[in-house]
């Protein structure tokens, strides 16, 4: 099977794996950072490690997309990723983005807040430029979904019962079925 080159799924694909991979570097910075702010005695160190922890479980949430496939769909697991797959694009472009608001306030005392709040401000705006790539998603599955009108639809079915069977509902008379007087020359 040949594999066509779409220029377009490409981009958006792209787009996807870039926000994931950055998400988790950020997080990782978050947690570096974090960690050297509280090793240093800042008071943003405790935040900053507070939105890793909060960074870090909302990033590796596509993982569970291919753990839920197996799980039982009422188990308290499935019901806890349902909630928080429901924070995901913009809604989680938004956090992010607020997220690293306090970052920037006191820039001089923790150098390495800045640099995450950075890194959390672009992953939020990935974020929100992924939320078009979901959206023509839905317009396209939307799209796929809708019925067409076919007025001829009955008809289709008797059309292909009469292919398989064709005798069953013609009612042609057969041969043998045929009058005696029809064989008379």
């Amino acid at each position: 099977m040949k594999r066509v080159f779409n220029r377009e799924n490409f981009c958006w694909s792209f787009l996807v794996w870039t926000c994931r991979i950055w998400g988790i570097l950020t997080a990782l910075g978050l947690w570096g950072s974090g960690s050297e702010a509280v090793h240093f005695k800042h008071n943003l160190g405790i935040y900053l490690l507070i939105i890793a922890i909060i960074v870090s479980v909302l990033e590796l949430l596509f993982i569970g997309e291919y753990c839920t496939e197996f799980a039982v769909e009422d188990s308290i697991c499935i019901k806890f990723y349902e909630k928080l797959s429901l924070l995901d694009d913009w809604k989680k472009g938004i956090f992010y983005c607020l997220f690293a608001v306090p970052c920037f306030l006191d820039p001089s005392k923790v150098i390495l807040g800045v640099i995450s709040g950075v890194m959390l401000a672009f992953c939020g705006i990935l974020y929100m430029f992924k939320t078009f790539k979901t959206r023509r998603e839905e317009k396209l599955k939307d799209g796929e979904d809708k019925a067409t009108y076919d007025r001829f639809e009955e008809i289709h079915d008797d059309i292909e019962d009469s292919i398989v069977n064709p005798t069953a509902t013609l009612n042609l008379p057969g041969i043998t079925e045929m009058p005696e007087d029809t064989y008379e020359l």
